[in-house]
């Protein structure tokens, strides 16, 4: 008579293969365990501070270097400056400085021809090459009733004064006969302090080198009260005492309005 199965395997049959086991030193890896959701949220906001951090010093530094600036300019916002309704400066020119829009209040020497070196003017001498043992510059806007007159270059050169062409404006190189201490090389206002010893040169000096007046109530052919800005401080003495100090940033204004223009920022120019 046959068994019966009983479905239990008998003994000494195939038995299960055991797990394998960590003892002993096995590899076998632990599992991989899914970030929970809170861990997900940490990482989340971790990335999103490190894009905020990046966005604002991208901020930062387009802001420092004004590459966003309608100037066109990082170092000058001055440029392209209008004063009510005109446009007074314009862009960059080829000392890096806004040139001046304006018709120019005078011709450069104005009814004034000088041909030796050893022409004086103020005390202020012409000499055949420039002087560099005290060099520095300054900057001198002029504007009439409101409206912007240029100083012109080649003032304190002795006509005809050398001009160059270049990519960014005429720029005045200097005289065949001589040039004084002060001397403007280009049209943005710069006056160029060149002298062979150090002393305070005033700002009478620049308009007598010019041969123009300057007066508390003249500028030019222009008659009224003058109004003078220092660094952007109202000046409530005489205009010609001015002293020209080095990065001295001058506004002169006869009539009204008075317009006190943005300070020229040298540290881009190399003057």
């Amino acid at each position: 008579m046959s068994k019966q199965s009983t479905g239990v395997p008998p003994r000494g049959g195939s038995k299960a293969r055991p797990r394998p086991s960590n003892r002993g030193g096995g590899n076998r890896r632990p599992p991989k365990r899914r970030p929970s959701r809170s861990q997900g949220r940490f990482y989340g906001l971790l990335v999103a501070l490190v894009v905020a951090i990046i966005a604002v010093v991208a901020v930062l530094v387009v802001t420092s270097t004004g590459s966003t600036s309608k100037s066109g300019n990082p170092h000058q916002p001055a440029a392209n400056y209008f004063f009510n309704g005109v446009k007074a400066f314009g862009g960059l020119g080829p000392e890096h400085v806004p040139t001046e829009l304006g018709p120019a209040l005078a011709s450069p020497n104005a009814n004034l021809e000088r041909d030796t070196t050893s022409s004086i003017v103020d005390g202020v001498q012409c000499n055949a090459g420039e002087k560099l043992t005290y060099h520095h510059h300054i900057h001198l806007s002029i504007f009439i009733n409101g409206k912007p007159y240029s100083v012109p270059l080649g003032i304190g050169m002795v006509p005809p004064a050398l001009v160059e062409n270049t990519s960014s404006g005429p720029f005045a190189v200097g005289s065949n006969t001589c040039l004084f201490w002060l001397h403007v090389h280009a049209q943005d206002g710069i006056v160029h302090i060149e002298s062979p010893s150090v002393r305070t040169f005033l700002l009478g000096q620049v308009f007598g080198i010019w041969n123009v007046t300057l007066s508390p109530t003249q500028i030019g052919s222009y008659t009224g009260n003058v109004t003078a800005y220092v660094n952007g401080q109202l000046w409530n003495d005489d205009p010609t005492q001015i002293p020209l100090n080095e990065h001295t940033d001058i506004a002169l204004n006869l009539g009204t309005p008075a317009a006190n223009p943005p300070a020229i920022d040298w540290s881009g120019t190399g003057l």
